[in-house]
């Protein structure tokens, strides 16, 4: 498979004046994670997110140069493998100048399936961000940082409850809300999609193609709390086992 028969044709731009509330609710109206910037260069919905304290500034102020493309024909496979080793969310496709389209890491995953019975707990992180319910925001964006990650797993009693991503945070920055002031539980996904740690990984691939999600905990057989799974450790794992 191509990564033209994947790709998003849709590349939304702003200008690099635009503010980083004006961004933000751009992703979120249009339902998309990083938006290129007039002048060569992209912005992510993390990059925003961290930049809660400054939304007024502007977005070329968050934005990076770091812009790749790949050529229509490259297979998707190899597209993974370049994101993987790059260590991005996104490839630009077209000509190196002008973007004909987009691919994603999730538009990959929903391409490419693992091709071995690897179990989730090999390929998991033992250990994700995790979170209480009565947290702020505030905190959360700054283990975020620390961490370097998009998403939180919020707990009881050692047991997922929910997921908090970088999207719902910028849905509270976006509605006004001090994040200092703001509890985790007002808007994390509470809909808990996990997966144990015994089950096949295709699963995990599965249910996030499926249900549109970039992050699963992984629990033990009693429910408990065990490691999580991102998209692009997903994908790390899929490029190894088919290479």
């Amino acid at each position: 498979m191509k990564v033209k028969e994947i790709m998003s044709p849709r590349v939304i731009s702003v200008p690099p004046q635009a503010k980083v509330i004006e961004a933000i609710e751009t992703m979120l109206l249009s339902n998309i994670r990083r938006l290129l910037v007039e002048g060569g260069m992209i912005v992510t919905m993390r990059d925003l997110v961290y930049a809660w304290e400054r939304v007024n500034d502007s977005v070329a102020s968050v934005a990076t140069k770091d812009l790749l493309f790949v050529h229509p024909d490259v297979s998707a496979l190899d597209a993974a493998k370049i994101m993987t080793a790059r260590g991005v969310g996104s490839l630009l496709v077209g000509d190196g100048i002008k973007a004909e389209g987009i691919v994603t890491e999730r538009d990959l995953l929903k391409a490419l399936s693992v091709s071995e019975q690897i179990p989730a707990g090999d390929v998991m992180n033992p250990d994700p961000l995790v979170v209480e319910m009565d947290e702020f925001l505030s905190e959360v964006v700054e283990l975020m940082k620390e961490r370097w990650t998009r998403h939180a797993v919020v707990v009881k009693d050692s047991r997922p409850m929910g997921v908090i991503s970088v999207r719902d945070v910028a849905r509270a920055v976006s509605a006004g809300r001090n994040l200092r002031k703001t509890r985790v539980d007002e808007f994390m996904t509470v809909r808990v999609l996990s997966v144990e740690r015994t089950e096949p990984l295709e699963k995990v691939r599965e249910l996030m193609a499926a249900q549109n999600v970039g992050y699963v905990p992984i629990t033990d057989r009693d429910g408990t709390l065990v490691g999580g799974i991102g998209e692009r450790d997903l994908l790390a794992a899929i490029v190894i086992s088919l290479f």
